[in-house]
């Protein structure tokens, strides 16, 4: 994406995600993480110095409270992973103890839908869930809503 004048460009790589959950069977753990596996391959191919990362990733971050058996330690390391590339989750960086995207029956309160930002992207300025769309029951899942202040990429 590229924004300002001619003479101010900021040139940001956004990569819309939808990561598969399946059901979360031992057959869709598998392709979890075939598809996590490649996802990350093809991110390390990219510039990441100016990266963000946005979208139902459908995994949670290692050390969620309470523990979730039917995600597999493929899936931490996948999130694990995205941050090894240099990114910073915003709704953690201004949520650092709390806030869930989706609420589940069989699965109660998960943080799946993430924003992740590499450093030189420019400042994270909100990052928040908008429950309104999982209120009205369109979906089960939060609006995610961020606000980043674009550094200047000369």
């Amino acid at each position: 994406m590229t924004l300002g004048s001619p003479a101010a460009t900021t040139a940001v790589q956004l990569v819309g995600v939808y990561g598969p959950a399946n059901g979360m069977t031992d057959d869709s753990s598998t392709r979890r993480h075939d598809f996590q596996q490649q996802l990350l391959a093809y991110l390390h191919g990219l510039d990441t110095a100016r990266l963000c990362i946005a979208g139902d990733l459908n995994v949670i971050e290692p050390g969620h409270v309470p523990a979730l058996p039917a995600f597999r330690q493929h899936d931490y390391d996948f999130y694990t992973g995205l941050i090894g590339l240099g990114t910073q989750d915003a709704y953690r960086h201004k949520n650092p103890t709390g806030g869930q995207s989706c609420l589940s029956d069989r699965y109660g309160a998960q943080h799946l839908d993430h924003a992740l930002a590499s450093p030189h992207v420019g400042t994270i300025d909100t990052c928040l869930y908008d429950h309104t769309p999982r209120v009205a029951r369109h979906t089960d899942h939060a609006a995610l809503l961020a606000t980043v202040t674009l550094a200047d990429s000369r």
